[in-house]
C-alpha cells in the first residue's frame, strides 16, 4: 500500500482523519486543514504521486478507483474526506448531481464572466433596431461584433 514517511508505516484512513481533518459537527463532514487546490479540495503528496485528499481517502478505504470514475461528494463539500459522503460514479452522474443540488455556475446572460451586455442594453438593443438603427450602428455604440447584435435582435442569443 502507501507508505506515510511521517509516521513510517503505511497510511490507514485514521492517521489521514487524524492529521489533516477536522469535523464538521453541524454537517458530519471530515474537512481537509491542510493544503487545498484553487477550487477547495484537499491536496496531499504520498511517495511521488500528489493526490485530491477526498481520492485518497475512498481508496484506503474501498481500494483502487476504477479508471473513468470518479469519487463525488454528496455533501457538495469539496474539502470533505468523509468516505460516508463519497461514492463512485461516472463524469457524466457527477454533472447531473451538480445540476440537480444546483451547483452548477450559470453562464447565460450577464453572469457569463466575458459578457460585456447586461440585460438592459440588451433590451435597448432591440429597441433601437426597431426603431431603425443599423446593426452596424449599434455595433460600434456598445463596442461589441456586429454578429452578436444580429444574433440579439434575432432572438439567437439573449434569450429575456
Amino acid at each position: 500500500m502507501y507508505r506515510n514517511y511521517w509516521l513510517n508505516k503505511e497510511w490507514t484512513y485514521e492517521d489521514l482523519l487524524a492529521r489533516y481533518a477536522t469535523k464538521n459537527s453541524n454537517t458530519g463532514c471530515y474537512e481537509w486543514h491542510s493544503y487545498k487546490s484553487k477550487k477547495g479540495y484537499g491536496v496531499l503528496r504520498v511517495e511521488i504521486r500528489t493526490w485530491k485528499a477526498h481520492r485518497f481517502a475512498y481508496t484506503l478505504v474501498h481500494g483502487e478507483i476504477v479508471k473513468y470514475q470518479q469519487v463525488q461528494h454528496k455533501c457538495n463539500n469539496p474539502p470533505c474526506i468523509n468516505v460516508q459522503h463519497l461514492v463512485l460514479g461516472l463524469p457524466s452522474d457527477n454533472v447531473k448531481y451538480m445540476i440537480r443540488s444546483g451547483r452548477r455556475a450559470s453562464t447565460v446572460g450577464e453572469k457569463n464572466g466575458n459578457s460585456k451586455l447586461k440585460v438592459k442594453s440588451v433590451e435597448w438593443i432591440r429597441k433601437m433596431r426597431q426603431e431603425g438603427w443599423t446593426i452596424l450602428e449599434i455595433s460600434i455604440l456598445y463596442g461589441v461584433s456586429k454578429s452578436t447584435i444580429s444574433e440579439i435582435t434575432r432572438g439567437s442569443n439573449w434569450k429575456i
